[in-house]
């Protein structure tokens, strides 16, 4: 199970695509949003490596997923926004519980709530970051 950062990326994506809730899902950081509730998908680094044996490594990278969603919009208020703010990331916590392997990708993938907070935007924002931490193995085996 060599894993590439790549590979990763391209399936937390399509993971991400089959989500309910979001109304537009970036795998970069646009320069403008179109449409809310917007998830935006990005690289975050690799925190930590381990030589396992002279073939194998292992490694965590990370990823950010982050959520925003407008306050107040056309067609709703702070409460309904809010509303659809904590029920997005319900939706995302629990479509990586469920796929803690990311299909065979990850020996692990834990999704770990990161900061939340607002930004003024357009409109004002509720925003968050959730972490998504893979462990991978890297390497050949004899």
């Amino acid at each position: 199970m060599a894993t590439t950062i790549a590979t990763l990326r391209s399936y937390i994506y399509s993971k991400l695509q089959t989500l309910t809730k979001a109304n537009k899902i970036y795998n970069y950081q646009p320069s403008k949003i179109e449409g809310y509730p917007t998830i935006v998908l990005l690289y975050e680094g690799m925190p930590e490596a381990t030589i396992l044996n002279r073939f194998e490594n292992t490694r965590v990278i990370s990823f950010a997923v982050r959520v925003e969603q407008e306050i107040e919009g056309i067609g709703h208020d702070v409460e309904s926004g809010e509303n659809v703010f904590i029920s997005l990331i319900d939706e995302i916590l629990t479509l990586f519980d469920n796929d803690t392997t990311l299909g065979g990708n990850a020996i692990k993938c834990s999704a770990i709530t990161g900061e939340s907070g607002y930004a003024e935007h357009q409109n004002n924002l509720r925003v968050a970051k959730i972490n998504l931490q893979c462990l991978t193995l890297v390497g050949a085996s004899a």
